[in-house]
């Protein structure tokens, strides 16, 4: 998944936790509805300040905006093996 996709699927996720709709979080922001349609849907990239303006109407730090819930794979574990030559 492309990054921008990944903006617009944590903002309708976020939005659904808080059962919240798009003209609610319009109305928080000051974004219009068709900004964040664009944003949702990847036609638009937002800056950083755009994005930190959504987190303020979800009411949620930048920083949680950006986590992952993705679990990555635990590296193997370095052993030493025995060779028997």
């Amino acid at each position: 998944m492309n990054s921008w996709k990944f903006i617009g699927n944590k903002i309708m996720s976020l939005c659904a936790q808080k059962d919240l709709s798009l003209q609610e979080l319009s109305s928080r922001t000051g974004l219009s509805p068709s900004t964040l349609r664009n944003i949702i849907g990847g036609r638009q990239i937002p800056r950083l300040n755009t994005v930190k303006r959504i987190c303020d109407g979800l009411e949620i730090p930048l920083s949680e905006f950006f986590q992952t819930e993705e679990i990555l794979p635990t590296p193997p574990e370095n052993k030493k093996t025995s060779s028997n030559n």
